[in-house]
């Protein structure tokens, strides 16, 4: 394999030959137009620019013209000047002065001083020093002087005086002499210990300040020296000294020789550079001489843009005023640049096949928008050598050719070919990758183009590469929960099978958090998110035990996909929240704080949702209540904690309540009056409903906020507390607790029957009322604090008091239907209570009263059978008429053989008010007794009892509307059998007559006796009532044969005409025989 390098071509590769050409047009021009010093040759960057220089060089004869090229790019960070002055200078000198020859050696020396001057190498200058010693080490020098002559004198002096101090010493005179002589010769000595003590006394300073030199400077001297120079060099190489440098340098060449200066790469610097050079190109072009040529190749739109920055025709004018002659490049056509590129193929990739499907590729990318260069062919096929070169795998040039293309494009890059077109919004972009399928499908199919392209841009095997490509990324945009990175990963060739792969290997935790970071107003999201969600679910319930603990990010997760509305499996946070209930319930034995692990928990089932709720939750302990979650009502509102009282035993709870602190208690004490019914729990005595624990108002301290513990005092209802309570309102400042307490006053005036009671120059309920009783702020409190009266018998009661508001009468009369009565004496309200409870009661809470008294309806006839008997007309009519189940017991009540013959015969006797209404309402409903033989034969037996007076007649002809056909008809035919009946007395057969006449009737008859008895009756009749009753029968007295009674009969009727109006019994009445008058008639006549 062997690369393309970055060199002018020998010879014209395209058949158009327009190197060639612009070649020759130059060359005519140096050998024939001596005065055209500078020439352009203008194109685009890898047009070929180089080509044409190279094939001019070779149509140049070689002897005589030679080449200098001065690349601006490569001295472009240096001073261009000196730089072109250095390459010119070597470079003549190496064409023309290199040999041994004395005309050599005279033009080096001629361009090497032309040179020498123009770079400043000649330097002449003057210095002048002015050196400083210091009087220290002047004093040091001498004292050097005098202890090199006396050392030797002082050391003697100073050894003869040690001798001294030994025992048997000689004597000896130390005098001036050797004192001065020792002296000298220690000089040196004295002025280091001088210097050292100065030195010491200037240490704070600094060390410019400081006077005394250091020893050591003593010997090797560091003082400050004034130098004065004068240099006669310039720094910069100017324009004049690189004009005088240059005609002194072409000067030097040969006459016979000519040269041909190339000015290149002058549109691959920066501007302020091209500007430079460009300027320079005058003293160039302006040379005299006939043995120079410079020759300028650049691209135009480059130079143009750098000489002037606001409008490119400016550059291209000061391009003209520089080269009025200018050749271009040719471009390279279409069909013209495969030659080329089949060549560089052939050099480069002759085993490999593919070249016109990469030509193809290239005309869908690069001729579009662009030329084909040379230089681009190269790099192309360069860059697919070393991709196959570096490649583990055996890949497609075409492949390869695709991949290179895409990552020189602006627009897209490789992973936009390997994707679908269908993500891009530009419809060019869509063709462009429409097109490069096409073409590499006619090699390779998708997956093998899709997996060489990823193995080329990671340079690894295949497997690899997709996992570089695909699984990196994905593991990344899953572990950083980026969906949107995620997405952009769907549309590459791959995809599905790399991420169902790694469903299996991440925990699917992961999953749910990249989820939920989905764009769900996205329809192209939602529709990714519809697809995976069931894979993922499977990997979810799959891990279903595999607990990993809280994490609020699943939670916040899995909370955003099920608002979404996605179904998504739970089964894993389920287990998660079972694990986490047991730590919780061990935690409780412990007695350790549960408070965060609650919080958990109670997330958690905000996804699974509450009625997971576990059973420690749902029916708190009594310590768990007060101790924890009582504090947490506003932490966890879906447990409704503030409702777990009503499911709690109540009498647990309230024993726990008065072991707990009261200021723990306070607000659970409040919320249970909320619920609280009257006589649920006994506060004193002993009993299954009694507390353990009994609690005396006056052995607790409360402060003003622990009001609600007064409720559970056992003497609650006593008249010392009530007292105590009122003494109380007068000293509690807070206008929030103040009507609280003055409802727990009022409860426990009323429920102490203490209300009359004097207090203050008035009485207690009166002084409440009228100092502190606002109805809207107690009556709210007054409704929950009544519940722990300790009797409802008291209350109704105290409701008699006239001077009590009428809100609160009937909220006492309401309390029964509102559902806040436990206990109760049913009796109170049936036989005594209920006429004024229903003045303050409308019809639907009269219906709620009788509803909840149906709780107690099994308590009615303890007592007493016949209680129904003692309730008060106003209970009996609602009961009958409000309620079904009332309406149902009383009927039971009343059909039943239970109702005994006594029951009836005093009921009736006492014409019962209630027996009455129970009546009517049979009556007008048109209900019938079912079990009514023993009324039946009540009446029957007490028949001249009941018909004795005409109220209690009518009570049983009532009765008798309401009794089965056959039991009225057996009543009417007894008792019209004692009309005949002569052992009844005929007044009491009146009675029945005159009471009954309606129900009886005279029965069939045929006997002189019972025709005897009705001549009687209707004779000594005692009303018309009892005539017309008479009438009404007188089908029976027809049917009757009279005979010889006839004429009784007659006259019993006309006896009877002559008081009352007999109407058709005037049939009855015989005419008597006419017989002649006597005078005494006839007169009378």
């Amino acid at each position: 394999m062997r690369y393309q390098i970055e060199k002018p071509a020998d010879k014209d590769l395209f058949d158009s030959s327009g190197h060639s050409n612009a070649a020759n047009a130059i060359r005519d021009v140096i050998l024939n137009q001596k005065d055209i010093h500078a020439i352009g040759l203008e194109g685009e960057l890898g047009s070929g620019k180089s080509t044409v220089l190279r094939l001019l060089e070779q149509k140049l004869p070689r002897e005589e013209y030679k080449f200098i090229t001065f690349d601006v790019e490569q001295f472009h960070h240096s001073s261009t000047k000196a730089s072109f002055i250095k390459h010119f200078r070597d470079c003549v000198i190496e064409l023309f002065g290199s040999d041994a020859s004395p005309d050599a050696k005279k033009t080096k020396r001629k361009v090497q001083k032309a040179a020498d001057r123009a770079l400043g190498n000649d330097l002449t200058y003057t210095k002048k020093v002015t050196s400083n010693l210091s009087w220290y080490t002047i004093s040091f020098a001498i004292s050097l002087m005098f202890s090199v002559r006396y050392a030797k004198e002082s050391l003697e002096h100073i050894l003869n005086t040690a001798r001294l101090l030994l025992p048997d010493a000689p004597t000896y005179t130390f005098g001036i002499e050797e004192t001065i002589t020792t002296l000298l010769g220690l000089s040196p000595i004295a002025v280091a210990l001088l210097m050292r003590y100065q030195r010491t006394q200037e240490q704070n300073q600094n060390e410019d300040d400081r006077k005394v030199p250091n020893i050591g400077d003593i010997f090797k001297r560091n003082s400050e020296d004034k130098i004065t120079e004068k240099l006669h060099v310039t720094r910069e190489v100017g324009a004049s000294e690189l004009k005088q440098a240059f005609q002194k340098i072409v000067s030097a060449i040969p006459t016979d020789k000519h040269v041909i200066l190339v000015i290149d790469n002058l549109d691959r610097v920066d501007n302020e550079k091209v500007r430079e050079v460009w300027s320079d190109l005058e003293t160039f072009t302006s040379f005299e001489g006939d043995n120079l040529r410079v020759i300028v190749p650049f691209s135009e739109k480059h130079v143009a843009a750098a000489l002037s920055d606001n409008d490119a025709a400016d550059g291209s004018e000061f391009i003209l005023k520089r080269l009025p002659v200018k050749f271009r490049t040719p471009p390279v056509v279409s069909a013209g640049w495969r030659e080329p590129f089949e060549y560089y193929w052939s050099e480069t990739l002759p085993k490999h096949s593919g070249l016109d499907l990469c030509a193809e590729i290239i005309d869908v990318w690069v001729t579009q928008h662009k030329q084909i260069t040379p230089r681009f062919l190269k790099t192309h096929i360069n860059e697919i050598a070393v991709a196959l070169a570096s490649n583990p795998e055996v890949i497609s040039p075409v492949a390869c050719s695709a991949y290179l293309l895409a990552q020189r494009s602006n627009k897209l890059s490789f992973k936009d070919i390997i994707s679908s077109n269908s993500d891009q919004k530009e419809e060019s972009s869509r063709q462009l990758i429409s097109l490069t399928h096409k073409i590499l499908r006619k090699a390779l199919t998708d997956d093998e183009w899709s997996s060489q392209i990823m193995a080329v841009h990671y340079q690894t095997s295949f497997d690899v590469a997709k996992s570089e490509l695909l699984e990196s990324p994905l593991k990344s945009a899953i572990s950083r929960s980026d969906f949107e990175e995620l997405f952009e990963l769907t549309p590459l060739f791959g995809f599905d099978v790399a991420f169902q792969r790694l469903l299996g290997t991440v925990d699917p935790y992961e999953y749910v958090n990249i989820l939920s970071e989905a764009n769900f107003d996205n329809d192209e999201h939602c529709a990714w998110v519809t697809k995976w969600i069931p894979n993922i679910n499977i990997y979810l319930k799959q891990e279903e035990g595999n607990c990993l603990g809280y994490n609020q990010v699943v939670i916040e997760s899995y909370r955003t996909i099920l608002e979404a509305e996605y179904d998504i499996s739970t089964s894993r946070l389920i287990s998660e929240h079972k694990k986490l209930s047991n730590t919780i319930k061990d935690d409780i034995s412990k007695g350790e704080s549960l408070d965060i692990l609650l919080a958990q928990l109670y997330d958690i089932e905000s996804v699974i949702g509450y009625s997971n709720t576990p059973y420690f939750i749902q029916q708190p302990t009594p310590e768990l209540l007060v101790n924890t979650l009582w504090d947490l009502i506003e932490d966890f509102p879906k447990w409704n904690i503030q409702n777990k009282p009503k499911s709690i035993d109540l009498i647990k709870l309230l024993n726990y309540v008065l072991e707990s602190d009261l200021q723990l208690t306070s607000g659970l004490m409040e919320k249970i009056s909320e619920f609280y019914k009257l006589g649920k729990v006994a506060f004193s005595g002993e009993g299954k409903k009694a507390l353990k624990s009994s609690r005396s108002y006056f052995d607790i301290e409360l402060t003003d906020y622990q009001y609600s513990h007064v409720l559970l005092c056992s003497d609650f209802c006593s008249t010392s507390v009530s007292e105590a309570l009122v003494d109380r309102l007068s000293t509690i400042k807070s206008k929030t607790v103040l009507p609280k307490w003055t409802a727990l006053a009022i409860v426990s005036t009323l429920a102490s029957n203490s209300a009359s009671r004097a207090y203050a120059d008035s009485y207690l309920l009166d002084y409440i009322l009228k100092h502190y009783y606002v109805e809207k702020s107690v009556m709210p409190y007054l409704e929950n604090y009544l519940s722990f009266a300790h009797r409802f018998d008291s209350l109704l009661s105290s409701a008699n008091n006239d001077d009590l508001p009428s809100e609160i009468k009937k909220l006492i009369y309401s309390y029964v239907g509102m559902n806040r009565v436990h206990a109760l004496n049913i009796s109170s309200i049936t036989d005594n209570h209920y006429p004024k409870m229903k003045d303050y009661l409308d019809e639907e809470m009269r219906k709620e009263t009788l509803e909840s008294l149906l709780g107690w309806e099994k308590f009615v006839l303890d007592d007493d059978k016949h209680a129904v008997l003692k309730w008060t007309p106003e209970f009996l009519i609602d009961a009958l008429t409000i309620n079904l189940s009332w309406q149902e017991f009383i009927t039971n009540w009343f059909d039943s053989k239970e109702r005994d013959k006594d029951f009836w015969y005093g009921a009736i006797k006492k014409r019962s008010p209630q027996l009455q209404k129970i009546v009517d309402w049979y009556s007008v409903n048109d209900k019938k007794l079912i079990k009514s033989s023993i009324v039946t034969s009540s009446i029957i037996e007490n028949q001249e009892s009941y018909f004795s007076d005409k109220e209690t007649a009518n009570l049983v002809i009532n009765i008798l509307d309401i009794l089965p056909t056959k039991s009225c008809g057996k009543i009417k035919r007894e008792i019209s059998a004692k009309i005949l009946n002569e052992q009844h007395s005929p007044d009491k057969k009146y009675t029945l007559i005159t009471n009954f006449g309606e129900y009886i009737t005279l029965p069939p008859f045929e006997g002189d006796a019972s025709k005897s008895v009705v001549i009687h009756l209707i004779e000594n009749a005692t009303s018309q009532s009892i005539v017309d009753w008479f009438e009404e029968n007188i089908d029976t007295l027809i049917a009757v044969d009279w005979g010889v009674y006839s004429v009784d009969f007659s006259q019993a009727i006309k006896n009877t005409w002559e008081h009352f109006t007999i109407g058709r019994l005037e049939e009855f009445v015989l005419e008597e025989p006419k017989r002649e008058l006597t005078s005494e008639e006839s007169e009378e006549t």
